[in-house]
């Protein structure tokens, strides 16, 4: 779930919306509790649904409830989503976080490396749609010692491409944040996970939350222009059950937008995370038929560290859903291969192929990406 600060949106003016869309958003808020989903686009404005936007402004709620807008190409030439692996270094160790059983090796990705895939994902940005390129995976970006680097290669780009970096804040000092403030970097994600001081040490391996907040402090503080839009990650986990409402009401009006993220286990392989997963987010289910997972025909990959390209973040260790390695192979010539058109095709049969492949069978993910026990449906964040 998604919530964007008021200020951060740039809405389109009261007079070109018609009073009755309105009225009928408010009426549904107030009679259902649920509210619905603005859509915008990666700069923050609205595209779709701005009586959303009004309704929840007249009705005084914290925040609006919404979603970016993904631009879909039928051409199905080259993947639209990346997760660059810079570093699988980190220096926390979050309890729910999939390093706790991963087995490759720690290591920095090479500017050589960093730079080959950045150049092939901007010249394939000119012709087909490129909706984000996350700076990070199974690690914290900051501690690569060419990070500087990175964001200045990427800034020179003549048609940037929208990207995202997600941190847990430990390395945001004065220097690192005027270094991210003054890069071309769309979105800075800042991993709260946790409302109070104990709560924040119990899911971080000891971290003190004072100085995340600090750090929230200081990225508003030296913030010269729009981006990056400042987005703090929750997630729902033992300790932070039903506390979403909270972290909204205390937090939206620090940053641009809060993301709510369910916790998830990895396909079972995280599991300490399975039992609260089973429990309190698939519930019961309807026990329908199995549907196809959108993590297994989107047109995501994930490159990590050394180059290996996987299409679901479920596989960790690149141990089962392997396509190539980008120091072998470009880009295009991984995702043109017979294994990811196998891979595709697998999910969309939804048939015995799938059941039986060690990752993806027994894995439960496709529950919750297609709101298979109707649990994500979007109710109001109120400001009393």
């Amino acid at each position: 779930m998604i919530y964007f600060n008021f200020d951060a949106i740039v809405a389109p003016p009261l007079a070109t919306i018609p009073q009755e869309l309105i009225e009928q958003e408010m009426k549904k808020q107030a009679e259902t509790g649920k509210t619905s989903m603005a859509i915008l686009n990666s700069n923050c404005e609205i595209v779709e649904k701005p009586e959303v936007y009004y309704a929840s402004r007249k009705l005084g709620l914290p925040g609006v409830f919404g979603q970016f807008m993904t631009v879909i190409n039928n051409d199905m030439i080259f993947p639209d989503r990346f997760s660059l692996e810079l570093t699988n270094h980190c220096n926390f160790s979050c309890k729910m976080c999939p390093r706790s059983v991963m087995t490759r090796k720690k290591e920095f990705m090479s500017r050589e490396l960093f730079c080959k895939i950045v150049d092939e994902i901007h010249e394939f940005s000119k012709v087909t749609a490129v909706n984000k390129v996350d700076l990070y995976r199974l690690g914290e970006s900051t501690l690569h010692p060419d990070f500087g680097f990175m964001l200045d290669y990427i800034g020179k780009l003549d048609t940037p491409f929208p990207t995202q970096l997600a941190t847990n804040g430990s390395r945001l000092d004065e220097k690192m944040i005027r270094k991210i403030m003054d890069s071309s970097l769309t979105y800075l994600v800042l991993s709260f996970n946790a409302q109070d001081a104990e709560t924040y040490r119990n899911v971080t391996g000891g971290a003190e939350l004072s100085q995340t907040i600090k750090a929230l402090q200081n990225l508003k503080r030296f913030r010269t222009k729009r981006t990056p839009f400042i987005m703090l990650q929750f997630v729902e986990q033992e300790g932070t059950h039903d506390k979403l409402e909270e972290f909204v009401k205390e937090y939206i009006d620090s940053c641009d937008i809060v993301i709510s993220s369910s916790l998830e286990d990895f396909g079972g392989q995280l599991k300490q995370n399975s039992a609260y997963v089973e429990k309190h987010i698939l519930g019961d289910g309807d026990g329908g038929d199995r549907l196809v997972c959108p993590r297994g025909v989107w047109r995501r990959a994930m490159i990590y560290v050394n180059g290996d390209v996987v299409p679901c973040i479920c596989d960790i260790n690149a141990s089962y859903t392997k396509m190539g390695n980008v120091t072998q192979s470009s880009i295009k010539e991984i995702f043109d291969s017979p294994q990811w058109a196998e891979f595709v095709a697998m999910h969309k049969e939804c048939g015995e192929k799938l059941l039986k492949h060690p990752l993806c069978g027994p894995c439960s993910e496709w529950k919750i990406m297609t709101g298979y026990n109707k649990r994500f449906t979007p109710k109001i964040v109120s400001n009393q």
